[in-house]
């Protein structure tokens, strides 16, 4: 595991470098890029007073979506009645019903088949409701609380990117900021939610390649934001870069 110091240290020489290539033709080549330079196994931080810091980079001004959990809503098991009935044929799995869509709060999302969704928050619950304003289903806070501690009990370590092509068209990363991110601020992932940064994603298709091709899979309800904003979710933030 890289020690804080050692971990800064190369974090200085890597932006003096200036623009480096990425190592990996995808969304995920900024943090695989970075990984390959300081010359990381693990993805973990030594820091000071024995916290132990997960490292994540981004581009800056970034569009790109991250998971920051996942979590099927109540009743259990309601996401097979979601499918059947909010669901549009697949055209990959022989006409079979899925349902792919980004949801956000007090914003109508039409699907494919002209049915309405949107989130719809309370003080101690969070509602999928219908163009009718019927509830489909619905996430205690108390719950997600507990999901997003698991998920964020680690403080972060953050650095931003800049990003541009070169000539030959191959993505570079001008790693130029970083900052030490503690103490997870579930009140900033609700107001977050409520001001439409985070997003929830219901991925119900299928299986794309194996044995299972084209049977029914549940991708997981993705609680998601921008990568950009992942120091939200944090109380302490200190700029180390």
């Amino acid at each position: 595991m890289l020690s804080f110091d050692a971990f800064l240290k190369k974090l200085e020489k890597i932006k003096k470098r200036g623009y480096i290539e990425t190592h990996r033709l995808s969304d995920t080549g900024v943090g695989k890029t970075l990984e390959d330079e300081l010359g990381m196994k693990e993805n973990n931080v030594a820091g000071p007073d024995h916290i132990e810091f997960e490292l994540k980079s981004a581009r800056i001004n970034s569009s790109s979506m991250v998971t920051l959990f996942t979590k099927s809503p109540l009743p259990r098991g309601i996401n097979l009645c979601i499918r059947n009935t909010y669901g549009y044929p697949s055209k990959e799995a022989g006409g079979d019903l899925e349902l792919h869509v980004t949801l956000e709060n007090n914003r109508f999302i039409k699907l494919r088949n002209g049915k309405k969704l949107k989130v719809k928050g309370k003080k101690d619950r969070l509602n999928i409701v219908n163009g009718e304003g019927e509830i489909v289903c619905y996430w205690l806070k108390s719950d997600l609380q507990k999901a997003f501690e698991t998920k964020f009990k680690n403080a972060l370590l953050l650095v931003k990117a800049e990003s541009r092509f070169n000539k030959s068209k191959k993505e570079e990363f001008l790693y130029k900021e970083a900052y030490a991110l503690q103490g997870f601020d579930f009140k900033g992932f609700i107001s977050a939610l409520y001001h439409g940064v985070v997003k929830i994603d219901i991925r119900l298709g299928h299986y794309e390649s194996g044995r299972l091709k084209g049977k029914r899979h549940d991708h997981g309800t993705a609680f998601r934001a921008m990568e950009k904003n992942l120091d939200i979710l944090y109380v302490k933030k200190k700029k180390v870069l």
